[in-house]
């Protein structure tokens, strides 16, 4: 038997409820919401002449917390194959999750040297600065 719309709306909005409780632990347990605040990080991205600045939570995706607000970052396959979203770390680079496979493989050695990075495949953890180069991208 197939439930309710209102059953299932319910239903969506519990697990929705449980991924953001779950997102929002660390391993000494939940974060109150005035912690939570002090400690979002904020990213900051240059991107021709134009400037975005906001905050994320922690472990955010960077291409899809850009494209959340509708900041124009060049992107296609969004799993690294492409290269389409390349970034440079101006800042924070610290604060980034590690280079994953399709980075090491998809950027060369001197972009690499240089901050490039995936959007696609960058998580963040703390303050960071990010560049695009649009003529590169396009």
């Amino acid at each position: 038997m197939e439930p309710e719309p209102e059953q299932q709306r319910i239903g969506y909005q519990i697990d929705r409820a449980i991924a953001v409780c779950h997102h929002r632990t660390r391993g000494d347990g939940f974060l109150s919401w005035e912690e939570e605040l002090e400690e979002l990080p904020r990213v900051k991205i240059e991107l021709s002449d134009q400037s975005y600045e906001f905050e994320v939570y922690d472990g955010a995706n960077l291409l899809l917390e850009a494209a959340s607000r509708s900041i124009p970052l060049p992107f296609q396959c969004t799993t690294g194959r492409c290269g389409t979203c390349r970034v440079h770390v101006q800042e924070g680079m610290e604060n980034l999750s590690d280079y994953t496979d399709s980075e090491l493989y998809r950027l060369g050695d001197e972009e690499l040297v240089q901050g490039g990075r995936l959007a696609c495949q960058l998580f963040v953890y703390g303050d960071v600065r990010i560049s695009v180069n649009s003529e590169k991208s396009e």
